[in-house]
């Protein structure tokens, strides 16, 4: 019989989490600020941008980590 084992692991899961609230306080910002007739500024951009940035790292670390536990 094939020892088909699921191991649940927790790796990348804070930096999925810490990226996506950095999308969502950028993206809530920005639209905060052009509702408000104000220029959008570079910091929202580079916080949105950056949220993307570590939720990627996050979910390779935790794809990588999953496949290393199977094997």
């Amino acid at each position: 019989m094939a020892d088909n084992k699921v191991v649940v692991t927790n790796k990348g899961i804070v930096s999925k989490i810490f990226g996506a609230i950095m999308v969502m306080l950028g993206a809530m910002d920005c639209m905060l600020a052009w509702r408000g007739s104000f220029q959008i500024s570079e910091f929202y951009i580079i916080l949105i941008g950056l949220g993307l940035a570590l939720f990627c790292f996050g979910t390779i670390v935790h794809n990588q980590a999953s496949k290393g536990s199977k094997s």
